[in-house]
């Protein structure tokens, strides 16, 4: 009985397991691609992001973005406000997509006298203030000139 009892568990557990919903109330924020990983003058950074949401309320969403310079802190900003997932994306349950985060060469520029190896740092909050983990970039090499 007990051998039983402790197969049904095992295959039921199992069977759970197989069927968990790849969605999260927490939103999931990874980078798909990079455009180019040395960027000078005149160019510009393109970040594509792949999101998940299990309730899909990331409709007008602000995206978190960071650059960091280790080497100079007058390039480091951290910005919640400039980019945001559209407003238009409509709602519904297990929502997946992509969004394209553009940096004009201005916006990302080194503000010390060499070029600025960074690293760029992404998140997400839904409309529930779930918060998604932190997509970190390789390092990208922004050109002085």
């Amino acid at each position: 009985m007990y051998t039983k009892l402790l197969c049904f568990s095992t295959l039921f557990l199992i069977s759970l397991a197989c069927n968990k919903d790849k969605f999260q109330s927490k939103p999931t924020f990874t980078i798909k691609s990079i455009n180019s990983d040395n960027i000078g003058p005149g160019q510009q950074l393109v970040v594509t992001l792949k999101f998940t949401d299990k309730e899909g309320d990331l409709a007008g969403a602000r995206i978190g973005v960071q650059k960091v310079v280790p080497q100079c802190a007058l390039s480091n900003f951290t910005d919640t406000n400039k980019y945001s997932i559209s407003a238009d994306v409509p709602a519904s349950n297990n929502q997946q997509g992509e969004i394209d985060v553009i940096f004009p060469y201005i916006f990302i520029n080194p503000f010390c006298t060499f070029n600025d190896t960074a690293t760029f740092r992404f998140w997400v909050t839904d409309k529930a203030g779930n918060t998604s983990d932190t997509a970190a970039s390789n390092t990208i090499v922004i050109r002085r000139s």
